[in-house]
């Protein structure tokens, strides 16, 4: 590659990645803008202000404001599934413990991801039909690996279930809860404690022994 052609392409690479830095800086500073004052009071020009750009500039890296929040909404659920997946993995043959690592890790996400979360549960108001389609959908998936891991775990203990759904939901509320409280610079507990307990509290709501 001649000198010229170096320059180019290392031009075109920081570019790049700039225009990938500015647009996670843009969706950090909505989920937090969203989670600070809400989706309706936020403004583009707020949003703008926060990574430092221009209004004008903002449409460079996204559509508009609904799509900002659709990212945020499908971005914690892209991220959520495979990493409850590798957890329940860990847990090997054993129904109960992929379960158990399955509850931490999603209880353990939404503690670490509560601004993200928090917006998925508050905000789907103001989502049009297509868009809460979308969202629906890799809920409806998740929900579903969850339902299964609890299937399995109960039928391993022998374990009788009062309504799976509704345990499911339960479950999966557990997190949504947690993100609606929980600080990392909170010094009353720790977020190991927190797994701990929660991932307990889920094993005795579907009649599992507790650790």
């Amino acid at each position: 590659m001649d000198t010229d052609q170096a320059d180019v392409t290392a031009s075109v690479s920081t570019k790049t990645a700039g225009g990938l830095r500015t647009s996670t800086d843009i969706r950090k500073a909505a989920a937090e803008l969203f989670y600070e004052h809400g989706y309706e009071a936020t403004s583009l020009r707020a949003i703008a202000q926060r990574v430092g750009i221009k209004v004008g500039s903002l449409y460079n890296h996204m559509g508009g404001k609904d799509e900002l929040l659709v990212d945020i909404m499908s971005d914690v659920l892209a991220q959520l599934q495979p990493l409850v997946e590798k957890a329940a993995a860990t847990g090997g043959d054993d129904p109960v413990a992929r379960f158990r690592a399955a509850v931490g890790a999603h209880i353990r996400f939404h503690a670490q991801h509560a601004q993200e979360t928090f917006i998925g549960n508050s905000e789907l108001r103001a989502l049009k039909p297509d868009q809460k389609e979308i969202v629906f959908q890799a809920r409806r998936e998740y929900d579903q690996l969850m339902r299964n891991l609890i299937k399995d775990a109960a039928a391993s203990a022998g374990v009788e279930l009062l309504d799976l759904r509704l345990q499911s939901y339960a479950i999966l509320a557990l997190g949504m809860h947690v993100a609606s409280w929980y600080r990392d610079d909170r010094g009353d507990t720790t977020l190991d404690h927190i797994v701990d307990v929660y991932t307990d509290i889920s094993c005795r709501q579907v009649g599992l022994p507790a650790k």
